[in-house]
């Protein structure tokens, strides 16, 4: 019998603040941008988010226009979420991205989580995507559910693939997440 899809209810976003955000984070988002694009990862179809945690917050890429012109505007700092109520707390001028809730929950869930990085594009190749886990769509996108199974999924994983295609590098520095990114795009060439 298959599983009747459950509507997937909006996240309420509440801004503490719509200042632009100061994080120390910046710089190595926009590093990992430029690397991305010399390597030929991202084009300007890509959808490129990167959160790192932040003390006991989470310092996210919003709506980026120009991976190699990232500003502060472009960021978001996510200082609460609440999976139940499905509340989330910001500060910065922007808005979140779609996956900003299993962001948050795959940070704070499993510790040694520092740096997660999500790609959608054109360029991912069916080689890449064949043996990796998928979360499945079993369960509305953001919630408890889809939160859990996607955390069962990354224990022994730091690759995840969502039903939409996109691609999640989980990794516990910026470094070494980058380093898993080229990796998989590599071995796909």
């Amino acid at each position: 019998m298959k599983k009747e899809k459950i509507p997937n209810l909006p996240i309420k976003t509440f801004y503490i603040s719509k200042e632009t955000i100061s994080s120390p984070h910046l710089i190595e988002i926009i590093k990992m941008g430029k690397i991305l694009i010399q390597n030929k990862i991202l084009n300007k179809n890509s959808d490129f988010v990167m959160s790192m945690k932040y003390g006991k917050r989470m310092i996210i890429s919003s709506e980026i226009q120009d991976f190699e012109k990232i500003s502060k505007d472009e960021l978001i700092e996510v200082a609460d979420y609440d999976p139940i109520k499905k509340n989330m707390l910001i500060i910065g001028p922007g808005e979140h991205k779609k996956n900003t809730a299993l962001h948050w929950m795959l940070h704070y869930a499993i510790k040694d989580i520092n740096t997660i990085v999500e790609i959608k594009n054109n360029l991912i190749d069916k080689k890449i995507t064949k043996n990796l886990i998928k979360i499945q769509d079993n369960y509305p996108k953001n919630s408890v559910d889809y939160i859990k199974e996607a955390l069962v999924k990354i224990k022994d994983n730091n690759i995840l693939l969502d039903e939409d295609g996109a691609l999640f590098f989980i990794g516990k520095k910026p470094a070494e997440t980058l380093e898993l990114i080229l990796k998989t795009f590599e071995g796909a060439k």
